[in-house]
């Protein structure tokens, strides 16, 4: 995909082909406008998640996300344990503000397409970060992600930023049913240990003292 034209004072419009296209955490993702183009105020996204998709519980301390909505069906849980539930659709708008718990999952059997703006920007280094460029305009074949990369990038971003991305998050998806919040890398690695695991799935255990 083409690049965005270079930031300016004055207006732009960019074509369906323009941005940085990424997969990462298992979608795709065409960064349109990124914090260094928009002096940090914020990111815009075209996001693509497939069928079945659903993130980890997770809580931002620093941005606010809005999704509207192009494509698709997506169910949105927040609170601090996930207790309330809306459902999304196409032309309807999702807002999420920061310090709410929060995750989504895709309804149906079709992909969700929405375009996400973060405020402020800077987000999408995190997603750089453990992603890779997309070789085509589709989502990612489907894989498990690495948990603990995206735990240790994220608690990195969060110390850089003073911002708290995903190293908020339900057991990372690892059959966990407690709530476990670490603050930096350091205390990441005090209560989680990884493994080799099977067929390529990490191991992860909770040390002891942290449940």
């Amino acid at each position: 995909m083409a690049t965005s034209p270079a930031t300016g004072s004055d207006p732009t419009v960019l074509r369906v082909d323009d941005g940085d296209a990424i997969w990462a955490v298992g979608v795709l993702m065409v960064v349109k406008r990124d914090a260094a183009q928009t002096d940090g105020a914020y990111t815009l996204v075209d996001h693509t998640a497939p069928a079945g998709y659903e993130t980890p519980y997770h809580v931002h301390r620093n941005e606010d996300e809005l999704f509207y909505i192009l494509e698709g069906r997506l169910e949105c849980r927040y609170g601090e344990a996930g207790e309330n539930r809306v459902r999304a659709e196409p032309h309807d708008t999702v807002v999420l503000p920061r310090d709410v718990p929060h995750g989504f999952r895709v309804l149906g059997k079709n992909a969700c397409r929405m375009v996400v703006q973060v405020n402020p920007g800077g987000l999408e280094e995190l997603c750089r970060s453990v992603g890779e460029p997309a070789p085509r305009p589709e989502t990612p074949p489907p894989g498990e992600p690495d948990a603990a990369a995206l735990a240790e990038a994220a608690a990195e971003y969060g110390r850089d930023t003073g911002a708290v991305a995903l190293d908020e998050v339900v057991g990372l998806r690892v059959g966990l049913d407690v709530r476990i919040e670490v603050d930096t890398l350091d205390e990441f690695h005090q209560v989680f240990e990884f493994g080799e695991g099977v067929d390529g799935h990490p191991e992860v255990a909770v040390l002891d003292g942290y449940l």
